[in-house]
């Protein structure tokens, strides 16, 4: 453990230096246009991918965006983005970098959300429409290593070898270099490379798990935004000469007075006075609520009693979220109550106890659709062997325990092999290999009675037998659900 906090440190000392000297190099960079302060809210999509690491290699994948974009000091501009994205990798992949995944190679898939905050310089070398940027900035990501078919986080060894979900959230240091064009005075287009630097802050796995990890997060975008404010970014000398000039006529104007309007007899009534002990504007002989506190005036209704928008017992004045879904249970402040984190509310939530991490559906239970389509394993078999590896065990204690909250579910096991070998004797390992994913289950508390197993042998090939990378597909387990 601490020669990982030590690696930490030192991953943070690199980066550290890396800012440093490319903050030094693009500061002292050519003029800059002045900025026009405007402030530019943008979305945008890009593609995503994790460089170098411990293969299988990742290639690239989707992600989408927004961002605030705002000018100060002149030069600079402050920019503040958000980015989700889903990255897979490939075990055919030959290299570090590959543009496509193949769903039958896939072993793992990196999902989370970025934010960051970078400072940018611009330059406007040819025209004012065109520009370039530079900047420099960090963030944190928070994210999780996920099975490819079932979305389930993969669990891996902590820092003192205990087991622990394969997430994280990571403190990153990010370069950008990109282009601008302004479309419309209103409107413009941006293109940007990110390069994020994972620093390692923020991991609490073992040191082997965090060294396979890699260090290098590469991101391309393209964003449109919509500018707001006023445009200082281009001279408009003919407005301003065309404002100081004043006609000899316009001098010489009459100033043109109005009338005086003639008086209105005013009558005033002396009406009795009601008074209004608590400031609220409700007189006291029909204020049912006398006694309401300052901080709530403003925020009551005809009859002098704080409002309460959402019914949720908590009034509006002090109601930190005052639009509720009626019948959720709330907290001190009026925000909702989510016992087991899952997104429904205490009150609504018909299934209380979820795991953490489990999808569910609007009423807080498991949400069956994550079970319509078969999830493939490709167990990596040793020879003539039926035992199950480590990756595929991570994988079935997921599957368990989403499966012990759906007692109405069966699953019917199907394994199957290449085609090496004679025909019976495939049959019967095909045989071994589902029941020992069945013994599996069954030893992590599911009931026997809603396991089927069923040897398949050397059928329904999904790939080619003449490579060994075709056998391996074809040597796998099949799981199938129904009720």
């Amino acid at each position: 453990m601490i020669l990982g906090k030590i690696g930490q440190v030192t991953k943070l000392k690199k980066a550290l230096i890396i800012l440093a000297v490319s903050g030094l190099i693009f500061s002292m960079a050519g003029p800059a246009a002045a900025d026009d302060g405007r402030l530019a809210v943008g979305a945008g999509f890009g593609l995503t991918t994790l460089n170098a690491g411990a293969p299988p290699w990742f290639t690239l994948g989707r992600e989408f965006g927004l961002k605030i974009e705002t000018g100060f000091k002149g030069k600079w501009r402050l920019e503040i983005g958000y980015n989700t994205y889903k990255v897979y990798d490939d075990i055919s992949a030959g290299g570090e970098f590959s543009l496509s995944s193949d769903a039958d190679n896939r072993t793992r898939a990196w999902r989370g959300y970025n934010f960051d905050a970078v400072i940018k310089r611009r330059w406007f070398p040819f025209s004012r429409k065109l520009g370039f940027c530079a900047g420099l900035g960090g963030g944190f990501a928070n994210w999780r290593m996920a099975d490819p078919a079932s979305g389930l986080t993969l669990e891996t060894s902590g820092e003192r070898g205990e087991t622990v979900k394969f997430s994280a959230s990571e403190i990153f240091l990010t370069g950008l270099v990109g282009t601008e064009y302004r479309v419309h005075d209103r409107w413009k287009l941006g293109l940007d490379f990110h390069s994020n630097y994972m620093t390692g802050i923020g991991l609490e796995f073992d040191e082997s798990v965090e060294k396979s990890l890699s260090d290098w997060n590469l991101r391309l975008d393209l964003s449109i935004s919509y500018l707001f404010g006023a445009d200082r970014s281009t001279d408009r000398w003919e407005d301003i000469e065309s404002s100081r000039r004043v006609t000899v006529d316009e001098k010489r104007s009459e100033v043109v007075r109005p009338e005086p309007a003639a008086a209105v007899p005013v009558t005033m009534t002396v009406a009795s006075i009601d008074t209004d002990s608590d400031g609220d504007g409700v007189p006291d002989s029909r204020d049912n609520c006398p006694r309401t506190p300052r901080e709530a005036i403003g925020l009551i209704d005809i009859r002098g009693c704080p409002i309460d928008s959402d019914a949720d017992g908590i009034p509006d004045f002090r109601d930190h979220c005052p639009a509720n879904i009626r019948g959720a249970l709330v907290n001190d402040n009026g925000c909702p109550r989510d016992s087991d984190g899952d997104g429904v509310p205490d009150g609504l939530d018909d299934c209380p106890g979820t795991d953490p991490g489990t999808r569910v559906d609007q009423f807080g239970c498991l949400d069956l659709s994550t079970l319509s389509r078969p999830i493939v394993l490709n167990v990596r078999y040793r020879g003539g062997s039926f035992e199950i590896d480590p990756f595929s065990q991570r994988t079935l204690d997921s599957l368990a325990r989403i499966l012990a909250q759906a007692p109405s579910v069966r699953i019917e096991i199907n394994g199957y092999t290449d085609n090496i070998g004679p025909v019976d004797a495939n049959k019967k390992l095909s045989q071994k290999r589902a029941n020992r994913v069945r013994d599996y289950l069954v030893g992590r508390g599911l009931d026997s009675s809603r396991l089927i197993s069923i040897g398949r042998g050397e059928i329904n090939f999904i790939a080619s037998n003449n490579s060994e990378s075709g056998r391996r597909k074809n040597r796998r387990i099949e799981l199938i659900y129904y009720k």
